[in-house]
């Protein structure tokens, strides 16, 4: 592949090309080395924000906002007695992955399945 097409492909996606070890790579270890001046190009595209760096950010922005609302609707299904509902308090449990609500999850369907065989 010629270095100039080569370069525009890594340059256009400078998040996968932020590596010096890479940037090793290109000049030392493939059979065409790329020249020190074209190298200097990948390195300036690190600067750039892509769209795909505008999109990641997004996306982490969002989860953490939907994780922030769904942990706040399992203490207001918890703490509220107006609104306490076990099997919605077991929904939002399942739908907010996380270490403690999967011990409590599991501990909460030991006892009821231990309660069930006692009955």
């Amino acid at each position: 592949m010629p270095h100039s097409i080569l370069i525009e492909i890594i340059a256009a996606n400078p998040d996968a090309s932020r590596s010096e070890r890479f940037i090793t790579f290109l000049e030392n270890d493939i059979p065409t080395p790329v020249p020190a001046y074209l190298t200097n190009i990948i390195r300036n595209s690190w600067q750039g924000i892509t769209p795909r760096t505008t999109l990641e950010n997004a996306i982490s922005m969002n989860k953490s906002v939907l994780s922030r609302i769904k942990n706040q609707i399992l203490f207001i299904l918890r703490t509220g007695n107006i609104f306490y509902n076990e099997a919605q308090i077991l929904y939002w449990m399942q739908k907010l992955p996380s270490q403690t609500n999967a011990y409590k999850l599991v501990e909460y369907y030991y006892q009821n399945l231990t309660m069930f065989k006692l009955r």
